[in-house]
């Protein structure tokens, strides 16, 4: 299947979609929340158990809200794992590192058992024109002029044995 890329790398990343022949991926939009710092123990100063100082924790303070589209005229089912109310697809965020110039894929091994695994994953099923949004939180500090890909798994049919991927390629916003 062919990827189209319709994007120029732009600091405003609202303008990245990409378009695969049933589905579209894109940036919907970018938030900036108000961290949480329970999970930082105010004797040790430490963050899940990481004995580091707290201003040295990278927060999560940007939600970047994604929408995964069905653009064909079929039922689409994605993968991933259903929680509360939300529903988070298979998929990677995978960083990109300009010292190899490569991005830090997964390893072939860790891909292979995520592709077997999908069948044993939560299903949503997408009708023709139905979208679903999810979201990933980075930090405004530690992520700031890094570009990031996120990939998604999907079928076009329940129990499908090759599902297919979409990807994105993105960067927080200035």
């Amino acid at each position: 299947m062919k990827i189209l890329f319709f994007s120029v790398f732009l600091f405003l990343f609202s303008e990245m979609t990409v378009v695969a022949q049933d589905v579209q991926l894109e940036v919907a939009r970018e938030e900036i929340v108000n961290p949480k710092y329970q999970d930082v123990n105010p004797k040790t100063r430490s963050a899940s158990g990481f004995n580091f100082p707290t201003n040295d924790v990278p927060v999560g303070d940007r939600r970047i809200i994604f929408k995964f589209l069905n653009k064909s005229e079929k039922e689409i089912v994605v993968y991933g794992l259903a929680y509360d109310s939300t529903f988070q697809p298979a998929g990677s965020l995978i960083p990109f590192d300009p010292k190899t110039e490569n991005w830090n894929e997964p390893t072939r091994e860790r891909e292979a058992g995520e592709r077997n695994s999908l069948l044993q994953k939560d299903q949503r099923v997408l009708q023709p024109g139905e979208s679903l949004e999810f979201s990933a939180l980075l930090s405004s500090t530690a992520d700031r002029d890094k570009k990031f890909k996120r990939t998604v798994y999907y079928s076009l049919n329940a129990g499908d044995c090759q599902p297919r991927l979409v990807e994105i390629e993105f960067s927080l916003s200035k």
